[in-house]
């Protein structure tokens, strides 16, 4: 669970930047913009909130956020539901004066020129990319689902992304006979908090059915 107040309270005078991940990674879940606002309100400094996974919630972004607020900056990526994360673009969204700062550190051809021509192309073609978010949500219904009836499976995190945290009671044999299976999951056991803990991202459908049905053999 998240809390706010206890962000606050570990800053000092030299904290400048606040990093927020929502919806976040590796979890799935999400700050409210009542949270964000807390946060903006009570630190003099940058609150900075990536919202890499934004297309994959139904929760609102902070977006909404940047003209009330003058230390919220946005951050935005065009890797995921955009499916197009070989070109690296992202984008920052906030307040004049912040933008004003990040213009004189940037260098003048941080985009090529043929990333900002697929960017501009892909913009026109916004639905294809709803299109694909949409199937990727019904097929996330289905995979929790399913996983949710495996005897190994403990508990899954509510996700507001596209991707599941899920508890495991072996992570690391689980990764592993998946591997030796040609499929690839994430096993984030090493983190904080983590321990047999797998993330487990939502596919297509073939993916999904044959991820569940290499599942239900495991031993």
């Amino acid at each position: 669970m998240f809390d706010e107040q206890v962000i606050l309270k570990t800053t000092n005078l030299r904290t400048k930047l606040i990093f927020i991940c929502t919806p976040n990674n590796p979890t799935g879940t999400s700050i409210s913009i009542e949270q964000l606002k807390t946060i903006a309100l009570n630190f003099n400094g940058i609150v900075v909130v990536d919202e890499a996974y934004i297309d994959f919630s139904e929760k609102a972004s902070a977006l909404s956020l940047i003209n009330e607020f003058e230390n919220i900056l946005v951050l935005q990526t065009f890797s995921k539901a955009w499916g197009l994360a070989a070109l690296r673009v992202g984008v920052a969204y906030g307040n004049p004066s912040i933008i004003e700062i990040l213009n004189k550190v940037r260098p003048p051809f941080n985009i090529n020129s043929n990333s900002q021509e697929l960017i501009l192309k892909a913009l026109k073609k916004s639905t294809i990319k709803d299109t694909l978010v949409d199937s990727i949500l019904k097929q996330k219904i289905y995979l929790e689902n399913e996983l949710q009836q495996l005897p190994f499976v403990k508990n899954i995190l509510e996700s507001d992304a596209n991707y599941f945290l899920i508890e495991v009671s072996n992570a690391n044999d689980i990764c592993n006979y998946l591997l030796e299976k040609t499929i690839l999951i994430s096993n984030r056991s090493s983190l904080l908090n983590c321990e047999n803990r797998i993330r487990i991202s939502v596919g297509t459908e073939k993916e999904n059915k044959q991820l569940i049905d290499t599942l239900k053999q495991y031993k």
